[in-house]
């Protein structure tokens, strides 16, 4: 994530909830422990630090696999797109403002790309810490203010020619 960025959402953000109070003399950290919640860092963890699953050589965010009918799912879908490229990016892309309906006034312009960024960043060191022998594409689309990221491998994207 873009430092001054984040430097100015959180002044914004911490000015907001503490009238008068000035956020150039806290971090990040402190707004956490001043509005955060253990419960809610734990299901956000799955968000940043997501459970991977390989089926059939695709790597996928395993509550997207669950999400298309489990393994069996997945193979229905390669059955139909017929290369491993479509499949793993159909699954694993994660639209910011579609998964995120709620509390969209709290939103400020450009944290969905924000969040894309950050979820690129850690997507890509669990795909890199989990799968080290292989190459991954990440992707942030933003598409007129709707963010979104995806992975997929990069073996995809130079299918095996015939051998002849």
């Amino acid at each position: 994530m873009k430092e001054e960025a984040f430097r100015v959402r959180f002044t914004e953000s911490y000015r907001s909830r503490y009238n008068g109070a000035d956020p150039a003399k806290f971090s990040g950290l402190d707004f956490v422990g001043a509005l955060g919640c253990t419960s809610e860092a734990l299901l956000y963890s799955r968000l940043f630090l997501p459970n991977l699953m390989e089926i059939d050589g695709m790597i996928f965010l395993s509550d997207s696999v669950d999400d298309a009918g489990g393994p069996d799912g997945v193979r229905d879908l390669h059955e139909r797109y017929g290369h491993g490229l479509q499949v793993e990016k159909t699954l694993n892309y994660f639209q910011i403002n579609l998964n995120f309906p709620n509390r969209v006034s709290e939103n400020m312009e450009g944290d969905d790309r924000l969040l894309a960024e950050q979820l690129a960043d850690s997507w890509a060191l669990r795909l890199q810490h989990t799968y080290p022998g292989r190459e991954f594409v990440m992707e942030i689309l933003d598409d007129d203010g709707e963010a979104a990221v995806s992975f997929h491998q990069k073996r995809w994207e130079f299918p095996e020619q015939p051998q002849e």
